[in-house]
């Protein structure tokens, strides 16, 4: 492991692999969080084409952290639509963090605060209202990361499977 995380500002459509292998990972992660989680290779092809169309659509971002050669960790994100259904104050854009991930071996390094920081940086520029992000209800590392930043609980999401 290099002392040296770079973060980078990358293009999904012309970085399918890496983008496939992180967000893959990320699922992964996310089944032994949730039995609930698709199977990547199910979902895979549709999911790559929504976030690009987030991408291209919604100002939408994609940042990698790496170390010298091995790409470690991502962060996705995008403003999000407006509709005629705010009931929020203030007048300015959403942005919307969809996904993120590091590697196991590069956590606890301040790697997803570097990454989290240069993709709020580089909407630094634009008014945004506010920033909107979902975890998990059992991954308290993350609502804990989350808390320490600043964010507050502000909805609660229930879910009844049905099938």
């Amino acid at each position: 492991m290099s002392q040296e995380i770079v973060i980078n500002q990358i293009g999904i459509k012309d970085n399918l692999s890496i983008v496939d292998e992180l967000v893959g990972a990320l699922h992964a992660s996310e089944l032994s969080l949730n039995i609930k989680t698709a199977n990547w290779e199910d979902i895979k092809d549709e999911y790559l084409r929504y976030m690009i169309e987030c991408e291209e659509e919604a100002e939408g971002k994609f940042f990698v952290a790496k170390d010298l050669y091995k790409t470690i960790g991502f962060i996705f994100g995008f403003i999000e639509n407006k509709d005629n259904s705010n009931f929020e104050i203030g007048s300015g854009d959403d942005l919307y963090i969809s996904e993120g991930f590091v590697k196991v071996e590069y956590r606890n390094l301040g790697v997803y605060s570097k990454l989290n920081n240069a993709f709020i940086e580089s909407f630094s520029k634009q008014p945004i209202r506010r920033i909107i992000r979902y975890t998990l209800n059992n991954n308290k590392t993350m609502q804990h990361w989350l808390e320490n930043k600043g964010y507050r609980v502000v909805r609660l999401v229930y879910e009844k499977w049905l099938l």
